[in-house]
């Protein structure tokens, strides 16, 4: 019986020095695996090109009609919003100059990169090249 004893240990390492896993970041690997994950590196492609890159969903949807499949505007907004909730995008802080409430309401809506985020999507598309 003690020799079970001694292999479980072997197991199931005592380390106390490594500090506990943030289980809050694991979304931000999400996009990587899930049944979109084409649009998603797509889109996090643009956020992470240059630094504090400030898209709204239209400017994703223009932007990724030139590179990669289109995907329309509604499925843009959908998928930065996901991105979001994963914590790979956060809402843009910049105050848009708008002429129209149509202007604002789209201008509200503009996302820039986390910077987990972005560090995540840099070392996923390393190891993915």
């Amino acid at each position: 019986m003690s020799g079970r004893c001694s292999s479980l240990a072997a197991v199931q390492p005592q380390d106390t020095a490594s500090p506990p896993v943030d289980a809050s970041r694991h979304g931000l690997f999400r996009y990587l695996t899930a049944e979109e994950s084409s649009d998603y590196l797509a889109i996090m492609d643009l956020f992470s090109a240059s630094l504090l890159t400030d898209l709204s969903a239209a400017e994703v949807t223009a932007q990724l009609a030139e590179r990669a499949p289109a995907i329309d505007r509604d499925l843009a907004e959908a998928r930065c919003r996901q991105l979001v909730t994963w914590g790979n995008l956060v809402p843009s802080l910049r105050d848009a100059k708008v002429s129209t409430v149509a202007e604002y309401l789209r201008s509200r809506s503009r996302y820039q990169v986390s910077k987990l985020g972005g560090r995540v999507h840099r070392e996923a598309v390393a190891i993915l090249h």
